[in-house]
């Protein structure tokens, strides 16, 4: 025990002390039930047609691949779930702007409206004005005599020239 102690063992194995000091003496009473010796279960498994420990192994061979890619798969699956979250939380950014756009559109331009209504107003009727000052400057003859109908649609014909 002392060696055991002043040493860093990289692997843990269950000692099972030998009181007898004689190699293959086990004390029986110390082993936990359902648990067997090295080499009573290698007995046991040599002592077995060579199917059943071929199926055994390969059984066990699956079952130890399977559980390393269920870990694998844990992992990508953590990776691809932080992934979506992260998606899920620029989604849900996007969708507090456009609510923010259409707070704006909704409550900010009609109060902005109806602030600048009045003076939309009044530049409308200064342009007015403005507009009927500058046709009342023309010679009354241009601005009292409009065109009839029959006038402004009737072409002249070589005929009518030289009637003139």
């Amino acid at each position: 025990m002392s060696t055991l102690r002043s040493t860093a063992p990289h692997v843990v194995r269950r000692i099972a002390p030998n009181v007898f000091k004689k190699p293959g003496t086990i004390n029986t009473s110390i082993i936990p039930q359902g648990f067997l010796d090295n080499q009573k279960a290698s007995e046991l498994i040599l002592s077995q047609p060579q199917g059943v420990l071929a199926k055994t192994t390969t059984a066990l061979q699956a079952q130890l691949r399977g559980a390393l890619m269920r870990v694998q798969l844990n992992k990508m699956v953590d990776r691809g779930s932080a992934f979506i979250i992260i998606i899920i939380i620029i989604i849900i950014i996007i969708i507090i702007i456009i609510i923010i756009i259409i707070i704006i559109i909704i409550i900010v331009f009609p109060a902005l409206l109806l602030q600048l209504k009045p003076l939309l107003m009044e530049t409308l009727k200064a342009k007015e004005e403005e507009h009927r000052r500058s046709h009342s400057h023309r010679p009354p003859e241009e601005s009292s005599v409009k065109p009839t109908q029959s006038q402004t649609c009737r072409t002249k014909r070589p005929e009518d020239n030289m009637s003139d």
